[in-house]
């Protein structure tokens, strides 16, 4: 094998280590020093010749191949350490599932936004009197003249609707006081003026799209 120049120079080669490296070696102490482990190409070495320090591999021809103790397998992991294993169910939502919630979400904002413009076209029976003097003695005057509004229940729902079906989340449960507020002006509504013909229609129409998609939010986490 034919060594390279700084190999051709006087034989003797120091090994830092410790901080110390007073002790000489050859070349061939070196080359066998590689092959039990003794000698790793992490360990700084220095020519008698020179003063600059250098790793081990840098120096050509000292190490023809790794070390058997570099090619040591390393130990197995530890199980608990080991990655879980993909699921189905964890694998993320496809293109085509969410096309489907994005066309579903376009589809639940329309009809909700015809909640609200159906409700604020106005409603049948604005500022009229109860029929009934017991209700309208029992009824506060604020939640009366709301509950004359029929295009604010409707808004409401529609908002619910937008809230709790379309961005599932935080949301829906802040709005819940809101649902059991609207509902309640719708049933006031009723018993105050009679059904309002299509406004009740509609305003049934928001509660159920809300409580489905309450429903279909809910299911999947249901132990």
């Amino acid at each position: 094998m034919t060594q390279p120049i700084h190999a051709r120079l006087p034989d003797c080669w120091h090994i830092l280590r410790d901080g110390s490296g007073a002790d000489c070696y050859t070349w061939a102490q070196l080359r066998q020093m590689t092959l039990t482990g003794h000698l790793l190409p992490v360990d700084l070495l220095r020519h008698e010749a020179s003063e600059e320090w250098q790793p081990a591999s840098q120096l050509a021809g000292l190490f023809d191949e790794p070390s058997p103790f570099l090619l040591a397998e390393k130990p197995a992991s530890h199980p608990l350490n080991q990655p879980e294993p993909v699921t189905p169910d964890r694998l993320p939502p496809t293109r085509t599932a969410q096309k489907a919630r994005g066309w579903r979400q376009k589809l639940l904002s329309l009809i909700s936004v015809l909640l609200i413009g159906t409700g604020l076209q106005g409603p049948w029976y604005t500022d009229q009197p109860l029929p009934n003097p017991q209700l309208e003695a029992l009824t506060p005057t604020v939640i009366t003249g709301l509950a004359t509004r029929a295009g604010i229940t409707v808004a409401g729902l529609g908002l619910l609707s937008i809230g709790c079906a379309v961005w599932p989340g935080p949301l829906p449960a802040m709005l819940g006081l809101a649902a059991s507020f609207a509902l309640l002006l719708l049933m006031v509504n009723c018993l105050a003026f009679g059904p309002p013909g299509w406004g009740l229609v509609i305003s049934l129409a928001g509660a159920c799209l809300w409580l489905g998609a309450r429903i279909r939010h809910v299911l999947p986490h249901l132990p």
